[in-house]
């Protein structure tokens, strides 16, 4: 095997978490590589490094941080252009998760007692939390397709917070690009469960001034069986000012309401 490929089972390795057979199989690489032996003991040196937790007020200046970059206008950076606010704080994120990433791998190393249990999930809790701030970010910004990023990272949540579903569905109701609210629609299909979003839904509906995406949302509370839109859907029916395929479409809905 190439050293790049024994290079990414160094974690593993070092956790304890191979097979027989590869760890065999690293080891006799290390055996005769100069390179990888250097490099796997600056891996092993990590681990033995005292963990460092760091102080709440890091804490309080990192968030503030994320959320003035929220509003903040595009950075320039040196000559490369204009570089969206967000994509800083997606690179803390990141760094942040290899932060974790190291710190799982200390603790694999240890014994396993509760309060390292506690503390490996208190860390996920944490990630998850950057990851949400990261992606509100995303959403507030000024391009389209960074908007557009932004929702369609939100389908890799399992279980947002209320400020996620509450900003898909701003973006469902106020925001100027079709595509983009053509993807808050599939978003929030995946948090159906949520009565906040059944109702936001519902309520986006008379807002939507393009077909395209009325027709959408209409097929998408069709199939969650949203009953709560009925009226709305009996006005859009009977106004004949709505485009006659948005009409057929609400009358088709009403039916299968019924």
């Amino acid at each position: 095997m190439h050293c790049d490929q024994i290079s990414e089972q160094f974690a593993e390795y070092l956790a304890g978490t191979l097979s027989d057979e590869e760890k065999l199989r690293v080891e006799s690489h290390l055996i005769a590589c100069a390179d990888c032996q250097s490099a796997i003991s600056v891996w092993q040196h990590l681990g033995s490094l005292p963990i460092e937790s760091p102080r709440p007020e890091m804490k309080v200046r990192f968030q503030n941080f994320l959320w003035s970059s929220a509003s903040a206008p595009p950075t320039q950076v040196g000559t490369s252009g204009w570089k969206p606010s967000w994509q800083w704080a997606a690179a803390a994120a990141l760094l942040l998760c290899g932060w974790f990433s190291g710190r799982y791998i200390h603790w694999t190393d240890s014994q396993r007692t509760p309060s390292a249990s506690v503390e490996v999930t208190s860390l996920r809790n944490e990630v998850h939390q950057l990851r949400e701030a990261v992606i509100l970010s995303m959403l507030r910004q000024e391009s389209a397709s960074d908007r557009l990023k932004g929702v369609l990272t939100t389908t890799t949540l399992q279980h947002p917070d209320a400020s996620i579903t509450t900003a898909l569905i701003e973006t469902l109701e106020r925001d100027p690009n079709v595509n983009v609210r053509l993807a808050a629609i599939d978003a929030l299909r995946s948090f159906s469960g949520n009565q906040q979003v059944r109702s936001g839904m519902v309520e986006g509906l008379p807002a939507q001034d393009s077909p395209l995406v009325q027709v959408a949302l209409i097929d998408a509370l069709v199939e969650l069986r949203a009953k709560q839109a009925v009226p709305v859907l009996k006005q859009m029916e009977t106004n004949e000012e709505m485009d006659q395929i948005v009409r057929q479409k609400a009358r088709l809905a009403l039916e299968t309401f019924q």
